[in-house]
């Protein structure tokens, strides 16, 4: 019941910078990378992402 609870919820809302930030060395990645794990991901307006 800690606050990284979301990452693992069975239906989430985020952008593709959150989906790409798993693939980081960062803090959590392998929770974030395990929380992505067979899910859905769909990508909406992918034209309108600029880098």
């Amino acid at each position: 019941m800690g606050p990284r609870r979301g990452l693992l919820a069975p239906l989430a809302a985020g952008t593709i910078d959150q989906a790409l930030g798993a693939a980081l060395p960062l803090t959590y990645n392998a929770l974030r990378l395990f929380g992505l794990s067979d899910k859905a991901f769909v990508v909406d307006e992918a034209y309108a992402y600029v880098p």
